[in-house]
């Protein structure tokens, strides 16, 4: 399932990423420079994240709690984002 799938207060293990992430000024990379930003916000394969909140205008942003701190997502980068959801 997808990170932008996942429903409000559901918890899951991030997986893995799929490619192409766009970085914060939405412009496409072709190289691993948006995984290393996510890595950066503690996104990293084996974190836990459960969703918190979901934009008010067609869901967007998503905000999900990693690490214990909030961070806000674009849903298309969230869509990006491969998850298994786990039950704690």
């Amino acid at each position: 399932m997808r990170l932008s799938e996942l429903p409000k207060g559901k918890r899951a293990r991030i997986l893995s990423y799929s490619q192409p992430l766009t970085d914060i000024a939405g412009h496409t990379s072709s190289d691993d420079e948006c995984i290393h930003e996510m890595l950066d916000l503690g996104m990293v394969p084996g974190a836990r994240v459960e969703v918190r909140h979901f934009g008010m205008f067609g869901r967007d942003p998503i905000a999900v709690l990693v690490r214990g701190g909030l961070v806000a997502l674009r849903r298309i980068d969230a869509s990006r984002i491969e998850v298994e959801e786990i039950d704690e």
